[in-house]
């Protein structure tokens, strides 16, 4: 999942690996696995950790347009958004859309709600960045 060479690029492999998905905590509920979590607790400073998720959901947005569906990105959704992300879509959004909107409405909710939604696309976005470049 390299995007650069930044220890910031491992957070995502981290929460979307199924390597590390067989051992999860409850630190955040639906935060993903249990490395993910002490990851998001220990790397700092808390704004940058928060900067690089949301900068990487957004990317995923894009890269990944042609392969996600609004499906993937409902199950990213912390439960509690669900009705206000359905409520604050457009009539017939795409996929990339959709995540774009979840994402607006996860940093207005706040931290926890960031880590679930970057730990969900994750998981959905890890088989796809590993394959090389074609």
């Amino acid at each position: 999942m390299r995007v650069g060479d930044s220890m910031w690029d491992d957070l995502a492999r981290v929460a979307g690996d199924p390597l590390f998905m067989q051992a999860s905590s409850d630190m955040v509920a639906g935060g993903g696995s249990e490395l993910f979590q002490m990851c998001s607790q220990v790397f700092a400073p808390m704004e940058k950790l928060r900067e690089e998720m949301l900068r990487q959901l957004r990317a995923w947005a894009t890269t990944f347009a042609r392969r996600l569906s609004i499906v993937d990105v409902e199950r990213s959704v912390p439960s509690h958004l669900h009705s206000r992300h359905a409520e604050s879509m457009s009539v017939d959004p795409t996929p990339s859309q959709a995540l774009l909107c979840a994402i607006a409405l996860c940093d207005g909710d706040g931290f926890d709600a960031i880590l679930e939604l970057f730990s969900g696309m994750s998981q959905v976005v890890f088989v796809w960045a590993a394959e090389p470049a074609s």
